[in-house]
């Protein structure tokens, strides 16, 4: 760890690594040697403690498994609103593309999908579909979510509001098919996006219409910086 850069010790917020710089410290190695009561003195006794304590790897807190989630949900509002079809369904795409990618991290598959759209009038329309069968390939679960869209956007109004969820997760079982040709392939395809958005960052991959979002929204290393997302559960 001595090598490493402050930043990556767990507890360091995004002030902290300025702050050690300033006193020129960079590296968990240059951070171990300052004394507990000089942290202290600088961050604060419970901080200059919890900093000195991870510069060492030290960490009483009890370990707890990570939970396996009931649901998956990805939504966003659009400054504004918008009426434009393309810019929608590039948006309803990349948050597929998101569901996706989230329930193959847990190892899950969803029997069940949700499309939530919110009108800049504050009416809201919901549908929830049974998939044919379980998924977690985006472009499965991008097909129904636009067949969902195209039942729920009958109205002349702007949308303020965009979001899909899938619920009924179940472990995910490739041998289900074993002798599905194209179903293989995409099983492949999205474990090589994976791989490569796990090494390179999000935004090395993108599928047509998701390239269109970079028009609208700034990157960052994870996706696209979306208006007050909902990108956590």
């Amino acid at each position: 760890m001595a090598p490493l850069p402050v930043e990556k010790l767990h507890g360091i917020g995004h002030v902290h690594p300025g702050a050690l710089a300033e006193r020129g410290i960079a590296t968990i190695g240059q951070l171990r040697r300052v004394p507990k009561a000089a942290l202290q003195a600088a961050f604060g006794e419970a901080i200059g403690q919890q900093i000195w304590e991870r510069a060492r790897g030290l960490d009483g807190r009890e370990v707890l498994l990570p939970s396996t989630p009931k649901s998956v949900s990805r939504e966003t509002t659009i400054e504004g609103g918008t009426i434009d079809t393309e810019f929608l369904a590039g948006l309803i795409e990349y948050l597929s593309e998101r569901i996706g990618s989230t329930l193959r991290e847990y190892g899950k598959q969803a029997r069940t999908l949700g499309l939530r759209l919110c009108y800049v009038d504050h009416f809201s329309v919901r549908r929830t579909v049974r998939l044919s069968k379980p998924t977690n390939d985006e472009r499965e679960l991008l097909a129904v979510a636009k067949d969902l869209f195209a039942k729920l956007f009958t109205r002349r109004v702007a949308i303020r509001l965009a979001g899909i969820s899938v619920t009924n997760l179940e472990a995910d079982r490739q041998q289900n098919e074993l002798f599905d040709t194209s179903a293989n392939r995409r099983w492949y395809l999205n474990r090589e996006m994976d791989r490569v958005r796990g090494r390179f960052g999000w935004n090395a991959v993108f599928y047509g219409k998701g390239l269109t979002l970079r028009e609208h929204y700034a990157t960052k290393p994870n996706g696209l910086v979306l208006s007050t997302p909902c990108l956590s559960r």
